[in-house]
């Protein structure tokens, strides 16, 4: 036993010696035992209760599992959205709602919560193509057969948006041999794109699309000549977000649909189809999504290898046309 200069045991001096021998011994920084060995007892400090209860948050589980299986798979930053919809539906607060999203540390949390999640790296495409393409019909195949749609056309349903831009791509025409810069007129430098988003089903019977400008407000002059029964919207960048598909989703897929339940409706992976609202939707009314696997659109969208491409060619046939018989002269 060691003592001071006043008679008094040096137990100061043994702790620091003690602490010095098991850094060393065990290789754990000395800051670390120290903040250890300070540590308030925690234990009357009880952790903030989470801001979904367990029932709630074993609900979006399963979301979050039902859509990888449907090759909808959601990143870290669609949960955290899809958290503060949940929550927001509920009125409950507690998220974000400059940003509309749950908090990274509340990811954190809730996949301790629930250890039967896992951030999962998506498998390179371009080394096993025919594989996932051949998993994908296997898939497709087994959900047409849970759902026995197998035989029944009118209710599968393919969805898809499209851009197209208000400048049409003149067609080739025929000029001198060897000559260089042959040129036809279109209506503009730079023109602006309009998103359509159109839906068929295996019968093909044809809703109603929903036309989407760049802008705030649409005006009705661009309504004009659109096919009855269209919706209209309009997004910062023309492009569909989860609130316009929301609104194709209530005002014409669930109305246009026949009486027949379930209906199978094949979409690609696009961000802006998650909402939660929309999967509220779709449950109530027995419809499944199934997605088609990413980078694989331009060989299995239906609508891709099928409608828009005539559907563009037509489109620059009749705009090169009006040009042709609207000439103005300068």
């Amino acid at each position: 036993m060691e003592y001071g200069s006043h008679g008094k045991c040096n137990f100061g001096s043994e702790r620091r010696n003690g602490k010095k021998k098991a850094s060393v011994l065990y290789n754990v920084p000395r800051s670390t035992l120290r903040g250890r060995l300070n540590m308030k007892d925690t234990a009357a400090h009880p952790t903030k209760p989470p801001i979904l209860n367990r029932n709630q948050e074993n609900i979006l589980v399963g979301y979050i599992l039902k859509m990888e299986e449907r090759g909808l798979g959601l990143t870290v930053i669609d949960i955290r959205k899809l958290a503060y919809q949940i929550a927001n539906k509920l009125g409950i607060h507690g998220f974000s709602e400059e940003k509309k999203s749950a908090g990274y540390d509340w990811w954190i949390s809730y996949s301790e919560r629930h250890p039967i999640l896992s951030v999962r790296k998506p498998e390179g495409l371009s080394a096993a193509r025919s594989s996932i393409v051949a998993n994908y019909f296997e898939k497709l195949g087994s959900v047409m057969e849970s759902l026995g749609v197998k035989d029944k056309p009118q209710q599968l349903f393919n969805a898809d948006e499209s851009g197209i831009s208000t400048v049409h791509n003149p067609e080739k025409i025929v000029g001198n041999r060897g000559k260089r810069g042959i040129y036809a007129k279109t209506s503009g430098e730079r023109g602006e794109n309009v998103t359509v988003l159109c839906c068929v089903n295996a019968e093909a019977r044809v809703l109603p699309p929903i036309i989407i400008f760049k802008g705030q407000r649409v005006s009705e002059a661009l309504k004009v000549n659109a096919p009855p029964g269209s919706e209209f919207g309009c997004s910062k960048s023309s492009f569909i977000d989860s609130d316009l598909f929301d609104k194709w989703f209530i005002n014409i897929f669930l109305k246009k649909l026949p009486p027949a339940r379930p209906v199978l409706l094949i979409l690609d992976g696009h961000a802006s189809h998650l909402n939660f609202d929309t999967l509220e939707k779709a449950k109530q009314n027995k419809i499944e999504m199934f997605c088609l696997p990413p980078h694989t659109t331009h060989w299995l969208q239906p609508l891709d290898r099928s409608i828009f491409g005539p559907m563009k060619t037509s489109y620059n046939k009749q705009c090169q046309k009006f040009m042709r018989d609207n000439q103005v002269d300068k």
